[in-house]
């Protein structure tokens, strides 16, 4: 799974042309309000994201991506 946020401003035709490749590949973005710090201290606490990257928003989304990834595994959905 691709974890990718974007550090500049995309054009509206590059935000499109993103939108038609994931769908073609059956996949979503969704907005998802979490409690900062308790997200953080857990993805530290597992090991999933290190205490250097814990205000990068980025990088806690990929850790986020990856925790999302294994619980669809364990539950026998896998990735397509």
């Amino acid at each position: 799974m691709t974890v990718w946020l974007p550090t500049v401003p995309l054009t509206a035709a590059e935000r499109k042309r993103r939108q038609r490749r994931r769908q073609e590949c059956g996949r979503i973005v969704v907005p998802v309000e979490v409690d900062e710090i308790r997200v953080t201290e857990a993805l530290l606490s597992e090991t999933l994201l290190q205490k250097s990257h814990a205000e990068d928003r980025q990088k806690i989304g990929a850790a986020l991506a990856i925790v999302i990834a294994a619980w669809l595994d364990r539950t026998g959905r896998k990735n397509t």
